[in-house]
């Protein structure tokens, strides 16, 4: 009864002591409850929502490349394929040594097929949207704007690994062989039609040399590409000059030099435009060659300079001439793309003969502006 009884006390009679316990309980119960917009439900929803939206700060970093025009593997202006808001174009020359008729290959590479995919994923690392072609055998003519266009089953097949954009143009030699041509992604570089026909073969003087041999075997071909709707564009010029093959020809490249630099001022009046680069295999086996000269006082710089290491048994004979005082290019550097860098594991120099060409991918960039010209 006596245990009973102070149960029953306590029940019936509060103490001061007990009101205060019981606030505290009833104030926690409140604070915990679901419909407390300040309670722990809410409160756990943001951190939830706070660790989501939580980043590191190469997320941070990354975001802001993107927002800014950048691409999150660059952290800085973009030069990726698709849309025309690029800081700059990445363009390239490649001698893809007889690309179609292996059988005329030397060396380690005498009857060695290049691989399209190899050749392709070369073009992917290089980030080029242009390629300055040389050494194409055709396979075929016509590509549904006349026969006189021709096809190659190597470069068809290099298209199908690049996927979607990417196109080409050939031109013919006056051999039948080592055509030259333009390899471009089109969602980045578009061809501009200034004349009749996507390109003009400049027409220079085919006679023999001083020393005897034909000039401009392999013509010399202008294209102009748009990098966007009243952004920059560029005449591109390819060349494929004469070789030091069982003799020195350096008199002859300079006849070859004369004869082209002769007619820039006609390319740029037919194109409307003064952003002209040469670009290809010149041969030039020295960078104080007269040749050299001859395009430096036609207003063109080249960006080879250093005689960088263009061939796998060394020399620089491939290169690319921008125009001098044009802002398009005073930020333009000379780049190759060795054994070393071509795909994503690197090669000794013979086997990259075998399984490319004797000569390397060039490169340089073009910054992207409002057109000037």
């Amino acid at each position: 009864r006596h245990g009973m009884g102070n149960r029953t006390s306590m029940g019936r009679k509060a103490t001061p002591a007990s009101i205060v316990i019981g606030l505290i309980v009833l104030a926690a119960a409140w604070l915990l409850s679901p419909k407390n917009p300040g309670g722990a439900a809410s409160g756990s929803s943001s951190a939830s929502q706070r660790a989501e939206t939580a980043t590191t700060p190469t997320d941070a970093a990354e975001r802001a490349s993107v927002a800014s025009g950048g691409s999150p593997a660059s952290g800085g202006p973009s030069t990726a394929r698709g849309g025309n808001a690029k800081a700059s174009v990445t363009i390239a020359s490649w001698n893809i040594e007889w690309l179609g008729n292996p059988s005329q290959r030397s060396g380690e590479g005498k009857g060695v097929a290049q691989d399209p995919a190899d050749l392709a994923e070369a073009i992917k690392r290089s980030e080029a949207a242009i390629v300055a072609l040389q050494e194409i055998s055709p396979t075929a003519s016509g590509n549904g704007r006349g026969t006189d266009n021709p096809r190659s089953r190597e470069l068809d097949a290099v298209l199908a690994k690049l996927g979607g954009g990417w196109e080409y143009l050939l031109f013919p030699s006056r051999s039948g062989d080592q055509f030259t041509g333009f390899l471009y992604d089109s969602s980045v570089a578009t061809l501009v039609s200034d004349r009749e026909g996507d390109a003009w073969r400049i027409p220079v003087p085919t006679r023999r040399s001083s020393q005897g041999s034909g000039l401009w075997v392999r013509p010399p071909t202008a294209v102009k590409f748009s990098l966007g709707k009243g952004k920059t564009d560029v005449v591109l010029i390819v060349v494929h000059m004469k070789a030091d093959f069982d003799g020195d020809f350096a008199t002859h490249r300079d006849e070859e030099a004369r004869a082209l630099a002769g007619l820039l001022p006609e390319v740029r009046r037919l194109f409307a435009d003064d952003d002209v680069v040469i670009l290809g295999d010149t041969n030039m086996t020295s960078d104080d060659e007269a040749a050299e000269k001859t395009f430096e006082r036609a207003g063109l710089k080249d960006l080879n300079t250093a005689n960088a290491r263009t061939h796998w048994r060394g020399g620089g004979t491939d290169k690319i001439f921008v125009p001098q005082g044009q802002p398009e290019f005073t930020e333009s550097t000379f780049r190759v793309i060795d054994h070393d860098r071509v795909l994503s594991r690197s090669m000794s120099p013979a086997a990259y003969k075998r399984r490319f060409s004797d000569h390397y991918m060039v490169l340089t960039t073009v910054r992207v502006q409002s057109d000037d010209d």
